[in-house]
């Protein structure tokens, strides 16, 4: 039986993190970000990724995806204290985190796919792989 979290029931633990990039409470990329930056349809996307993910596994989300853990990521808020600009990631390949599960969950990643915002760290914009141990 899996628990869903609640505002005060941690999903998770980290346990090391020798990387100094975590952004938490952003939205996943999804179709619509990506109509908006230009491609018209058919662009891989964090959410979109995760359902397949959980649809791979015959099981739907207990709730709404509404916001992504963004580990490697580099955005910034602007002076104006409402804006974001999304920056090259600070991260290197040999980065990671240590994340201890606190209650039974399913855990859907995905490696961003951005390839039209210099996010990745990367001149050529090409997304990166990432890898999981467990």
């Amino acid at each position: 039986m899996s628990k869903q979290a609640s505002a005060s029931e941690p999903m998770f633990t980290i346990d090391s993190l020798p990387i100094f990039t975590v952004r938490v409470g952003m939205a996943c990329c999804d179709a619509e970000r990506y109509r908006l930056l230009g491609p018209k349809s058919g662009h891989r996307n964090c959410l979109d990724n995760m359902f397949s993910a959980m649809k791979a596994l015959h099981k739907s989300p207990p709730q709404a995806i509404l916001a992504s853990f963004n580990i490697f990521m580099n955005r910034a808020i602007l002076d104006d204290g409402r804006n974001l600009e999304t920056r090259p990631t600070l991260c290197w390949p040999s980065d990671y985190i240590t994340l201890r599960s606190e209650i039974d969950c399913y855990v859907a990643s995905s490696a961003c796919p951005q390839d039209i915002v210099p996010m990745q760290g990367r001149p050529d914009l090409k997304p990166q792989d990432i890898e999981i141990s467990y």
